[in-house]
């Protein structure tokens, strides 16, 4: 009986660590369970933002192509413009040699107009 004690002390006292050992493993799993538990949230909110994100990235793009489109219409107007004030620059100028040429006409109208004296 002292033998079967003896080999029953040596496997309580080999028992006794891998107890220890599988208390804090479990303890440990546990901790990590209440982890996991709590970052469920934060993974839900995150693939909502994520999701945000993509919508106002579409938005954003779809914004910017809007902008290329209405740079590229402004810069034709803006080309439309140039030519429009170069020909009213020129409309101008022949406005301004047909008002000269017509006071010279009137010039030479009223003189031809008088009696000469003589």
């Amino acid at each position: 009986m002292t033998h079967l004690t003896q080999e029953g002390a040596r496997l309580v006292a080999e028992l006794s660590p891998t107890r220890q050992a599988l208390q804090e493993a479990q303890e440990f799993s546990r901790r990590q369970a209440q982890k996991l538990e709590a970052l469920q949230p934060i993974e839900q909110r995150n693939g909502v933002l994520a999701a945000q994100i993509a919508d106002k990235d579409s938005h954003a793009r779809a914004l910017k192509e809007q902008l290329t489109a209405a740079l590229a219409q402004a810069g034709g107007l803006s080309t439309q413009v140039r030519d429009l004030e170069l020909a009213l620059a020129q409309s101008q100028a022949k406005y301004e040699a047909q008002q000269g040429i017509v006071a010279e006409l009137r010039t030479y109208l009223v003189a031809s107009e008088r009696p000469t004296g003589g």
